[in-house]
């Protein structure tokens, strides 16, 4: 956790604050994570997944990308790292101009 909130630049923040922070950028990297499945999703298939997201099914959900993601735990860890590696550069940029 503390590699986290040095990266991100946090470390002196107060705990609420960098707790908020890092809620923030969990719900980026998830929201990036259904933005690049529905890219690759075809466009007739939109309102499956996101009934099938809405609803919580998880197994559902699997067995209905796997056609179109067959490696699903490789795909969203790599739209994670691409989330975090961006916010830290968001980050780094923000506190050089300070």
């Amino acid at each position: 956790m503390q590699t986290l909130l040095t990266d991100l630049s946090i470390q002196s923040q107060p705990p609420e604050t960098q707790i908020e922070i890092v809620s923030k950028i969990g719900a980026n990297i998830a929201r990036r994570i259904v933005w690049a499945i529905i890219e690759l999703l075809p466009p007739e298939k939109h309102e499956e997944f996101m009934r099938l997201v809405d609803a919580g099914d998880g197994e559902g959900l699997q067995a209905f990308l796997a056609p179109y993601i067959p490696d699903q735990q490789k795909f969203a860890e790599n739209e994670a790292i691409q989330e975090y590696d961006a916010t830290k550069a968001r980050a780094k940029m923000l506190m050089e101009g300070m």
